[in-house]
């Protein structure tokens, strides 16, 4: 098998390596897509235990109403910064299951 590698063209070479490089880079980008996922599952069950502390403490439907509505905007910031970096994770994966590297990809 060495002998074989030791063989191959210079440029089958360099392609085999930036293959590999890519399928790395893939391999880590899961990993931080998994990360991502669960620090988002995370974030959503803190607020969760926000939102029941919040309810205990209503003294009617009312106050509690109120102090909800006063917590979606904190929620769609969150949503919309999970979503922007899964968003981002996604779009890294892609190029480098495709082969692209960044500066690939500006040009």
């Amino acid at each position: 098998m060495m002998k074989t590698i030791r063989t191959l063209p210079v440029r089958l070479r360099n392609a085999q390596s930036a293959g590999t490089e890519y399928v790395g880079r893939a391999v880590n980008d899961l990993r931080e897509i998994g990360h991502h996922e669960v620090d988002a599952i995370s974030g959503h069950w803190s607020e969760v235990g926000e939102r029941l502390a919040v309810a205990r403490v209503a003294r009617d439907v009312v106050e509690l109403l109120r102090d909800q509505v006063d917590l979606f905007p904190e929620t769609r910031a969150r949503m919309r910064r999970n979503r922007a970096r899964r968003r981002a994770l996604l779009n890294g994966l892609v190029n480098d299951l495709m082969g692209r590297s960044s500066e690939q990809q500006a040009a």
